[in-house]
């Protein structure tokens, strides 16, 4: 199955239900749009967690998480696949209090950036100097502004070092972690399979090697699928 890595405490947070958004420098492949995705903890962590979480974030911790410690706790649990979500889209500026936020600037000639969204635009700036925009809207109106002054043909908005957010759903914190070391971007763990059975029914094709009673589940109706990959077990 694919697997991405992803620093604690974000990769406990997103197998624990807290936290929806996943943000990258990278657009989400259309490949895994919609596909069920491991989530591995990287060997390095981020910052503490006194340091990293806004009073909404916190909020949403505490109404996901029972024992708000655990978060302390998953920075010992690291190099491992932890769980699995599924990556349903991938926008920018999402309403999620969990989402980095991209911010935009307009470009009026080539090099040359708007200082300001009011007043007289006639002084440009450098990429590092220009004025940002929370929104495309709010950018675009400052281009009508500009061009009272100075007739600007080539005037666009531009993402100043766009976040992707990619949206995160249905996920799944495994009990017992598999230890594995992590890759950059996305990577194979073969050793969790999901499999196809005669009747393209999804079954179970892990190779773990741990015991029964830690990868299986009862699923209902007499059936049993596993923990990892959630294909049907045939005992």
């Amino acid at each position: 199955m694919i697997a991405i890595s992803v620093k604690q405490p974000w990769a406990y947070l997103l197998c624990a239900s807290a936290k929806d958004i996943e943000n990258r420098t990278w657009k989400l492949p259309e490949k895994y749009k919609g596909k069920r995705v491991l989530i591995h903890a990287s060997g390095k962590t981020d910052k503490e967690p006194y340091m990293l979480f806004n009073d909404a974030q916190i909020e949403a911790i505490k109404n996901s998480i029972t024992d708000v410690m655990d978060v302390f706790a998953c920075y010992h649990n690291t190099s491992a696949i932890i769980g699995s979500v599924v990556f349903t889209d991938c926008v920018v500026n999402h309403k999620s209090g969990w989402a980095e936020k991209t911010r935009f600037v307009v470009e009026l000639e080539k090099g040359l950036y708007l200082a300001s969204g009011q007043g007289d635009p006639s002084i440009t700036l450098s990429l590092e100097n220009a004025c940002l925009f929370c929104t495309v809207d709010e950018a675009e109106k400052s281009i009508s502004k500009a061009r009272k002054y100075r007739l600007f043909k080539n005037a666009k908005v531009i993402a100043n070092e766009p976040i992707y957010n990619w949206v995160a759903s249905d996920p799944i914190l495994f009990d017992t972690p598999i230890p594995s070391k992590g890759k950059l971007s996305f990577w194979d763990f073969p050793d969790i399979y999901l499999g196809k059975d005669e009747q393209d029914k999804e079954i179970c094709g892990c190779t773990l090697g741990i015991p029964e009673e830690l990868q299986v589940i009862p699923y209902g109706n007499g059936e049993f699928h596993c923990r990892y990959c959630r294909g049907k077990w045939y005992k």
